[in-house]
């Protein structure tokens, strides 16, 4: 009889002990969760900042120098675009996801290469969306860049009208440059 009260007793305490347990277990996971989704946050808002800071630069340098012609002004800008894509490699050591980084080396080397063409950026671009928690599950090969190319230059498909390579592209170049 001695057994079944002392085992009484322990059925007792487990009932008490066991549900207080579950909750701090729980309380403490959620905590845990919350400050790990904290910590991402804080992350993610600097990879916005910074591949923010990266694209509008590009961004200038795409618009403003289709835009001039003034040998200076295209020279001042290009400088700015380099000292931006100077301060993003620098900045990318710390907050470049592994994926944005092997993208980002990937475009510098197609940069090299004769046949580099526009849709090599859009890569990139996918990454950084990627990064920061795009799905882009629904987007396709020139819809980024239909949104910084002028919409005349594509066809009713989606599909540029004019060639994508960039280095020795006679499309891309502009002979009325002033000197």
């Amino acid at each position: 009889m001695k057994n079944l009260n002392f085992i009484n007793y322990i059925l007792e305490v487990l009932k008490i002990t066991i549900p207080a347990i579950i909750s701090v277990g729980v309380v403490m996971l959620a905590r845990y969760y919350e400050k790990k989704k904290e910590y991402e946050n804080k992350i993610r808002e600097k990879k916005v900042a910074l591949y923010e800071k990266f694209f509008m630069a590009q961004h200038k340098f795409i618009i403003e120098d289709s835009k001039t012609k003034n040998k200076h002004q295209r020279e001042k800008i290009l400088i700015e675009l380099q000292n931006a894509i100077k301060d993003f490699t620098k900045d990318l050591m710390f907050w470049g996801s592994s994926d944005v980084i092997k993208a980002y080396n990937k475009l510098q080397t197609r940069m090299k290469a004769k046949d580099h063409k526009f849709e090599d950026f859009e890569d990139f671009y996918f990454a950084l969306r990627k990064d920061i928690g795009h799905s882009n599950r629904n987007l396709k090969t020139f819809d980024l860049l239909r949104l910084m190319l002028r919409a005349d230059e594509f066809d009713e498909k989606g599909k540029p009208l004019k060639s994508t390579l960039i280095n020795n592209n006679p499309d891309l170049q502009d002979e009325n440059i002033d000197m």
